[in-house]
């Protein structure tokens, strides 16, 4: 009984009246044009989505190897606010072309596509409308990657010693490849050394955490990061026991074009 009191309070006249001659009119003209309350709450619902996400980013992903369009690759829209947040996810077309319609927030957005299981990203600042990617093919092994650098760098304090080490590799393979295995870039730690972290990082990239896994020789660790085209740089960080006196082999595994090592004055 309350229900129907409160539906009745609700309309613009009382259950069993007529229904207002303005009303009538209003209704007559929605009518008219071919309008009913069904189309217009359609349209409302369109026009409320159109304004909600008003914001477009397009591109075109293109094999680098191929130098032909990537067709069927994962493509990833990612919201760089507090960490990553995933916005849309669809795959290129067979001319690599891809969209994504999101709500435009003013947020950087960073664009990610998936070939062959390796991620190749592309930062969308805010009002970007069109991104372009390019992806490479992946082998296992690929001519004409190298080591290039080796920098050491070692603090003492504490009774202990830090040591951090940062790889430079370079990917000039021709065509254009990605090297991805499960021991990329491989080095040794002293006896006895623990690792504290590592981090990989692209040119024009960010750096990534990137735990080393332990191989099955101990001491020796590799990276499980795919070389791209370019350089890649590495950094590993670890300390060892120190009692004022220690001999470290960095137990070089590539040919390098350049090692350097540093250490504080008055350590021996």
């Amino acid at each position: 009984m309350n229900s129907d009191k409160s539906r009745n309070r609700a309309l613009p006249w009382k259950s069993g009246a007529s229904a207002p001659r303005k009303w009538v009119e209003i209704k007559q003209r929605f009518s008219a044009r071919g309008w009913t309350m069904a189309g217009l709450l359609v349209t409302a619902i369109l026009l409320f989505t159109a304004a909600s996400f008003g914001a477009t980013i397009t591109g075109t992903v293109t094999n680098g190897t191929t130098n032909k369009p990537s067709a069927g690759d994962e493509i990833i829209l990612l919201k760089l606010a507090a960490g990553m947040e995933e916005v849309g996810h669809t795959k290129t077309d067979a001319t690599g072309k891809f969209s994504f319609t999101f709500a435009d927030d003013n947020a950087p957005h960073l664009v990610r596509a998936i070939h062959q299981g390796v991620t190749y990203h592309k930062p969308a600042p805010p009002g970007t409308n069109a991104v372009d990617l390019e992806v490479y093919e992946a082998s296992p092994k690929v001519a004409g990657v190298s080591a290039v650098a080796d920098l050491m760098y070692i603090q003492a304090g504490k009774g202990q010693l830090g040591i951090t080490r940062i790889f430079a590799v370079d990917n000039k393979s021709k065509p254009l490849r990605t090297q991805m295995n499960d021991a990329n870039f491989e080095f040794y730690v002293p006896q006895g050394a623990e690792i504290d972290g590592g981090s990989a990082q692209t040119a024009g990239g960010q750096p990534l955490n990137v735990t080393p896994t332990p191989q099955s020789e101990k001491g020796r660790y590799a990276f499980v990061f795919p070389l791209r085209p370019g350089q890649t740089e590495f950094q590993v960080t670890f300390h060892l026991p120190y009692s004022g006196k220690a001999t470290i082999d960095p137990q070089l595994i590539y040919s390098l074009q350049h090692f350097v090592a540093m250490r504080p004055r008055g350590s021996t």
